[in-house]
């Protein structure tokens, strides 16, 4: 009954139909089978064939957990540990991964090392995390490769050893983690734990950007404009400012405006550079905050609104911006009296615990 849930669950041998792998799951865990319990659990748990019940799945989870199913006792510390369906527990939690890991479960391994690491559920104790990320890493799981990599490299529960941390960060990497990507790529870039090399530095970064990971994209971006590890790309690295900047990386966004100002890879466009100019500048960007400021006092790409430049330069100045400083001095006159009332305004009440 079990094994033909799962054939309508995969859809082998038999057209997949959710619903029927539910009922045969069913039929198998009312009689006891650890696995259906297990499986039976992970539906209501995603409403998959059943409407979702997390309640529910934690108990399902809570019977295949007691017969000693390692997988099953793995999902319920996640349960205990977020909250899911269950009042959040996280003593509970590190109680059924230990039960799961000392059974073997890799995925219980690395979450109780994780709970060491963060100390979620015991005291915070960086040689047992680093103790369990290794068993789990000599199995292969890239995340646990890549963490023991940042402990290699900060010390942390063990010796700092950059050669070390470099030789995780492959592991990992070549698994496609892509922390692991960026961090193999920087100690390459920077000839840490191995020789420096720019080439390597770019193919790592690269890689990492494109699974989506925003300062590999913005990082890409500036060594395909300066032709860093590679050859010099403008088109290439507007391509990849404009991936970052889309995720709201704030130097990506002015930088992009400064390439549609200068027609770096691109047509000059003053309204799209204005665009990208005031997206960081939003976010607080002194320079974007500036170069906005030109924009809204010579009318490029902007309606012209001297009022609005001067509190561009302003915000920039208040950030130590200097041609900001030197703007408003040719605005507004020595001394900028203005910008000290605007200081002040900006104070605001510190309320963290005393």
């Amino acid at each position: 009954q079990y094994n033909l849930g799962v054939c309508f669950d995969n859809g082998t041998g038999v057209s997949k139909d959710k619903q029927m792998a539910v009922e045969w799951y069913r039929s198998a865990a009312d009689q006891g089978h650890a696995e259906a319990l297990n499986e039976l659990g992970s539906c209501y748990e995603s409403g998959n064939g059943v409407a979702q019940d997390e309640e529910r799945a934690v108990l399902w989870f809570q019977k295949a957990a007691d017969r000693g199913l390692s997988c099953a006792q793995n999902n319920l510390g996640r349960c205990y540990e977020h909250g899911t369906g269950v009042h959040q527990d996280v003593v509970m939690a590190v109680y059924w991964y230990q039960k799961a890991a000392h059974q073997g479960f890799v995925s219980a391994q690395y979450n109780l090392g994780r709970c060491y690491r963060l100390g979620i559920g015991v005291e915070q104790d960086d040689e047992i995390a680093v103790r369990w990320y290794k068993k789990v890493a000599d199995q292969g799981l890239a995340a646990a490769q890549y963490n023991l990599g940042v402990c290699h490299s900060q010390g942390r529960g063990v010796a700092k050893d950059d050669a070390m941390a470099v030789l995780y960060y492959q592991g990992a990497a070549t698994h496609g983690h892509v922390n692991a990507q960026n961090a193999l790529a920087f100690c390459y870039e920077q000839g840490i734990g191995i020789g420096a090399d720019q080439q390597q530095a770019f193919y790592w970064y690269e890689l990492a950007a494109k699974q989506s990971l925003v300062d590999a994209q913005y990082t890409v971006a500036v060594r395909c404009e300066k032709g860093l590890g590679t050859v010099p790309d403008p088109v290439q690295a507007v391509h990849w400012y404009h991936m970052a900047a889309e995720q709201g990386h704030v130097l990506a966004q002015y930088t992009l405006g400064k390439c549609y100002i200068d027609g770096i890879g691109v047509e000059k466009d003053d309204f799209l550079a204005a665009r990208w100019i005031e997206i960081a500048a939003e976010q607080g960007h002194a320079g974007a905050q500036y170069c906005l400021g030109t924009f809204y006092e010579t009318g490029t790409g902007v309606p012209k609104d001297l009022e609005l430049a001067v509190n561009l330069f302003t915000a920039a100045a208040l950030q130590g911006h200097t041609d900001a400083k030197q703007t408003l001095e040719r605005l507004i006159g020595p001394g900028c009296n203005g910008l000290d009332e605007q200081k002040s305004s900006l104070a605001v009440f510190d309320d963290s615990d005393g």
